[in-house]
């Protein structure tokens, strides 16, 4: 099975906009938010400027929180039958509810082309889940999605299992 890792980074996303009725939002309160933290759906759309042909329904997601670690992690659920086009095509998406995050304005998204991600964990933008040895270097800064090997995904999976423990904190 394919594994991906799309990279959130809030502070430079998510401040363009506010947050109608929450004005004291912050980007990651935002973030929090969109993930399904607050009784929401657990259900997201990620902007996949890469590897969209590659990508299949099945396949595990993981949402890095940059410099922190993992956030959240789910399966792929819908691919998308177009580009989204605010206002004009979200009945052509199964939660079109969830298709712009609180405080996000779409014209900084890195493609109008969004994947779904059913999130099945969700550890927070304050505890994020810690994975040793997931990058054998710094990533880029300006990527966004990346496929992860056999081994990245086996450091996920482990550390997800170590979380579920008596001290973890999955949700």
């Amino acid at each position: 099975m394919n594994a991906w890792l799309w990279v959130a980074n809030p502070l430079e996303k998510w401040t363009e906009v506010p947050v109608p009725g929450k004005p004291d939002l912050s980007p990651f309160d935002a973030l929090e938010q969109y993930l399904g933290l607050n009784g929401g759906i657990r259900y997201v759309y990620w902007a996949t400027p890469a590897f969209l042909t590659r990508i299949n329904v099945g396949d595990a997601a993981y949402i890095w929180l940059s410099g922190g670690g993992v956030i959240a992690a789910g399966k792929v659920a819908e691919k998308p039958p177009h580009e989204y086009r605010p206002g004009r095509n979200e009945n052509e998406f199964d939660h079109p509810e969830q298709l712009s995050a609180p405080g996000w304005h779409e014209v900084e998204a890195t493609s109008g082309w969004k994947i779904g991600i059913k999130i099945d964990h969700f550890w927070g933008c304050n505890r994020p889940l810690r994975v040793q040895g997931l990058f054998t270097h710094k990533p880029s800064s300006n990527a966004t999605i990346f496929q992860l090997d056999e081994g990245q995904q086996l450091s996920i999976i482990r550390a997800i299992e170590k979380s579920k423990g008596p001290l973890g904190g999955d949700h």
